[in-house]
């Protein structure tokens, strides 16, 4: 599966009207032709989740997006440039509904008693962007890698081969006049609904199905896609009735296939605001008593039903000389089912501050105080008059309607892409490796048993990947009769590595040792892509200590790739390997291979004096 981004704007954040427990749903958004998902915002926190200072975010109705990964991060926009305000980032993880993100929030600081004009109005935009991709990976020297594009095409290869050559198949799908043998443990991984359908209860055992819904040439691609991974999208003639099935059997990767889709969604939501600003003078300032309110006229924004505001101010005592100036504001007409939202910049004179409130009912808000006032601030001493009073309010409401929201499609795949990803098997992978499961096993035909320990297995499975089994389910061997392979000189935890690889592609955590056994393993099985792995484990962990016992095992698997680079590894660390007692076990175990280096460590020096001879020749001359 390509990446998938999506992307949420939401405009004028910092305006939302926000309570905890409360959320915003995003617009539906698909994941390659998946259902509809869609995300969920907590402004201030979920309320189940224990840190109230965290923006939660919940990705929902995202139960089909198997072997699918997401991570989540989010953006501050202050106007056309990125916030400073840095948000904690998460790891990816694994797809499941309802999977949660929480952010802590910064601290946002919106006192300016600054004489210069504070652009505390700025809108704000967050941005929420959550990455969807498929991140299959093996496991290789403790670390994780990608999976190898190469052990993918093989698995896809050996299912295909063992589909059309129609090996141990248990059931028999019939269009029109072709008949189709396949197996149920392949369908039941990769096309379960359409298995189930086929499986009424009435005739479950049957071995014989009829398919109606799909004429021989559309059933021969589904099938053919089924076992390999594959559809060739491109030169293919695709029936109409494919694309239904596609949707009807709930085949993601089918349709990803069949189908172009964007690998990117921007979706953007506005908070409706209303920004105004109301003037308040006072002619004469005498009128202002202490504890005693004097109320200016009613105001209001234009858009906001129900935002009727008024302000009050009274004069506090603080001390003997100063007072304050305190400001109140007051909603008129609330609605207890519909709050709003208010940032108020208050001015007077050269001080500002800027605040924020939400309105539940007909209360009132006692503005943060900011004000302080020397007793004969106001009066002229000379005409023995009180100078005018004028109180700026520069406020913006807000209810928490959205205003529009906006979907915007982009970044469709291109030829090459749509191409590509028909040829993409690694889904193939995780189905089959969802198959293998000795604790739970689905449709298995046989057991392989190692001592006490029984691994419920597939035939179809098994003959695919490893010549040697093939061999012994198609013979009249008493493995075949009986169901019943018993393993002998491999353990149990080399065994589950091996049935891991056949099944999924994936190679599990090597060390040392282990890498040892399961190339014997996979060499016994004939599992060749397995012991080319273990092979080239080996090679990068060559060391002075294990080389000579790599040489010899080599030497005894055949394997002369893996002995020939040892042997030069050895020659080239010759001064401390031939001093090792390391070197004394090897030429115990086997003269013959301590000649076999000798001979290449002097044929190399030989080589060496050569060239320095040529050397000093050519300067002489």
């Amino acid at each position: 599966m390509e990446d998938f981004k999506f992307i949420w704007k939401i405009e004028n954040y910092n305006f939302l009207l926000s309570q905890r427990g409360k959320a915003l749903k995003s617009p539906l958004f698909n994941v390659h032709l998946s259902d509809s998902t869609f995300l969920e915002l907590y402004p201030k926190g979920d309320i189940l989740d224990p840190d109230q200072a965290s923006i939660t975010i919940c990705l929902k109705n995202c139960t089909k997006l198997p072997h699918t990964y997401v991570n989540c991060d989010i953006n501050l926009l202050k106007g056309d440039y990125i916030s400073d305000e840095q948000f904690s980032k998460f790891p990816i993880g694994k797809v499941n509904d309802c999977l949660k993100w929480g952010f802590k929030r910064p601290k946002e600081n919106n006192i300016s008693l600054s004489e210069g004009k504070a652009d505390d109005f700025t809108k704000v935009t967050l941005v929420v962007t959550c990455h969807f991709s498929q991140k299959d990976s093996i496991m290789c020297r403790g670390g994780p890698i990608a999976l190898n594009k190469k052990d993918i095409d093989l698995l896809s290869k050996d299912m295909e081969e063992i589909y059309i050559c129609k090996q141990f198949s248990d059931l028999s799908l019939s269009s029109g006049t072709e008949n189709f043998p396949v197996h149920k443990a392949v369908l039941h991984a990769r096309v379960p609904k359409f298995l189930k359908e086929l499986q009424s209860e009435a005739d479950d055992e049957l071995a014989s199905k009829v398919v109606t819904d799909l004429d021989a040439s559309a059933l021969r691609i589904l099938l053919s896609y089924a076992y390999s991974g594959k559809l060739d999208t491109c030169t293919e003639n695709i029936p109409t009735s494919l694309y239904k099935a596609a949707d009807a059997y709930e085949l993601t990767d089918f349709k990803q296939k069949l189908f172009s889709y964007p690998n990117e969604v921007t979706a953007r939501t506005c908070i409706k605001v209303d920004c105004n600003e109301f003037i308040w003078s006072i002619p004469d300032t005498k009128i202002l008593e202490e504890g005693k309110k004097l109320y200016s006229p009613s105001f209001a924004g234009h858009i906001i039903p129900g935002s009727d505001l008024k302000l009050s101010c009274y004069l506090s005592s603080k001390s003997d000389s100063n007072d304050s100036l305190e400001i109140c504001i007051h909603h008129l007409f609330p609605n207890k089912d519909n709050p709003i939202f208010v940032k108020c910049k208050l001015s007077v004179q050269s001080m500002s501050r800027v605040a924020e409130h939400v309105f539940y009912s007909d209360e009132e808000w006692h503005f943060p105080s900011f004000i302080p006032i020397a007793r004969g601030d106001f009066q002229d001493e000379e005409e023995e008059t009180f100078t005018e009073l004028t109180i700026m309010c520069e406020f913006c409401v807000s209810n928490g309607e959205i205003v529009y929201t906006e979907e915007k499609h982009c970044s469709f795949g291109r030829y090459e892409s749509f191409a590509d990803r028909g040829e993409d098997a690694s889904n193939l992978c995780n189905d089959l490796g969802s198959l293998y499961n000795i604790f739970l096993p689905k449709m298995s035909d046989v057991v392989l048993t190692v001592g006490a320990v029984n691994f419920p297995a597939h035939k179809v499975i098994l003959a695919a990947r490893s010549p040697v089994f093939a061999r012994m389910f198609e013979n009249d061997m008493i493995e075949k009769k009986s169901g019943i392979v018993d393993i002998k000189d491999i353990d149990v935890a080399i065994l589950n590595m091996m049935l891991t690889y056949m099944y999924s592609a994936k190679v599990e955590t090597l060390n040392y040792d282990s890498a040892l056994k399961l190339y014997i393993a996979a060499d016994r099985y004939e599992v060749i892509a397995l012991k080319e792995h273990c092979s080239t484990f080996l090679k990068k962990d060559l060391s002075a200590f294990n080389c000579c016992e790599i040489f010899i095992f080599s030497d005894m698997h055949g394997d002369m790739d893996l002995k020939t680079y040892t042997k030069d590894f050895i020659c080239a660390h010759a001064d401390v390997i031939l001093e090792m007692p390391e070197w004394n076990r090897l030429i115990e175990s086997s003269i013959e291979l301590a000649k076999e280096i000798l001979r290449s460590l002097t044929i190399m020096v030989h080589a060496q004096i050569k060239g320095c001879a040529v050397c000093r020749i050519t300067k002489m001359g």
